[in-house]
């Protein structure tokens, strides 16, 4: 909503440059007056939400499972998870290349074998 504009229409309005006199009519320019300025500036968007249906496993437990902690204890895990794999892949891939490097042609499939030729 741009407030500027919002302020500057509302005090060109005739709320605000002649009000009048008796209570009754200044509530119902006060109410009409602001009703159209909102219905300018800011009018009312008609939202779709699809309702789902509950689901009778979704339990208070399951739920509970969705916390934030939950979460970062399984991305700690993770991340520890693909260390280990990840050191275990250089160390597997160490010890073949060091029994191959007496062997040049061992050496070469072991490099072009998994990785493919490079």
């Amino acid at each position: 909503m741009d407030s500027d504009s919002f302020r500057t229409e509302l005090q060109r309005s005739a709320l605000l440059v002649s009000p009048p006199d008796n209570v009754d009519e200044l509530v119902a320019l006060y109410n009409s007056t602001l009703t159209a300025l909102l219905d300018k500036f800011a009018p009312v968007k008609k939202r779709c939400i699809t309702e789902r249906p509950d689901t009778a496993w979704f339990t208070p437990e399951v739920r509970k499972s969705r916390l934030e902690v939950d979460r970062q204890i399984y991305r700690h895990t993770r991340s520890q998870c693909s260390a280990i794999i990840v050191k275990a892949r250089s160390q597997y891939v160490m010890n073949i290349l060091s029994s191959a490097v007496s062997d040049s042609r061992k050496m070469f499939a072991v490099v072009n074998g998994p990785w493919g030729k490079m």
